[in-house]
């Protein structure tokens, strides 16, 4: 194993006695093995950079698509695809349309087929342990799974080449979508453009208005 592999990221509780018999709860280190298809358990540790990136992508995104009936943008769920196959991911953003008006947000796996919801995209936010995944595994399941568009804001990339990937569904696989060095990637699905500045992703409507992250 790589030292990515042996790096801890993450716990769970298990359940197990000790010498007395007695039940208790013990801590078990996660490791990249568990981050593909983890347990509704599962605790991950995350920089500061990537938990900062995904708030503030999450605040602006929400702002751009408010208003859509149906629209919802979930984060950090673990979503049951119900294909056949396929275990369950944790994406750091899925936005589907024909969410139901009900949820209880209490639960923590979607089951996409039997809430007869439809993804638009899905967003992950890359972290230094975890960013081999995202660029391969996932990728190549969430196409299987029917995910129209997949994109990878890269924060955890090499030092001064922070940037945005997105994949469009072709017949063969992920494409990569345009980007344009002034605007970024439109993201069909949320109607949005994504792009890299200084230091964080920028959210851009069609307005060619930026949204700020903070405001909601």
């Amino acid at each position: 194993m790589t030292d990515t592999e042996e790096m801890e990221i993450g716990y769970r509780y298990v359940k197990s006695r000790d010498s007395k018999g007695e039940l208790r709860d013990v801590e078990i280190p996660l490791r990249l093995v568990h981050f593909l298809h983890p347990r509704e358990e599962d605790r991950f540790l995350f920089s500061d950079a990537h938990s900062q990136t995904v708030t503030d992508l999450g605040n602006a995104i929400d702002l751009a698509i408010a208003g859509r009936p149906g629209v919802t943008l979930a984060s950090r769920y673990r979503v049951d695809w119900q294909v056949p196959g396929v275990r369950p991911h944790r994406p750091d953003f899925v936005a589907f349309e024909n969410f139901p008006d009900v949820w209880d947000n209490r639960r923590s796996t979607l089951p996409v087929r039997d809430i007869r919801a439809r993804p638009l995209v899905v967003i992950d936010v890359t972290d230094r342990p975890t960013r081999r995944v995202d660029f391969e595994q996932k990728f190549l399941q969430f196409y299987a799974v029917g995910v129209p568009v997949y994109v990878i804001v890269d924060v955890a990339g090499p030092p001064d080449a922070q940037r945005i990937l997105g994949f469009d569904r072709g017949p063969d696989g992920f494409k990569p979508l345009h980007y344009d060095p002034d605007r970024g990637s439109f993201i069909p699905g949320i109607d949005v453009w994504l792009r890299w500045g200084h230091d964080s992703v920028v959210v851009t409507q069609h307005t060619i208005r930026d949204i700020p992250p903070h405001s909601k």
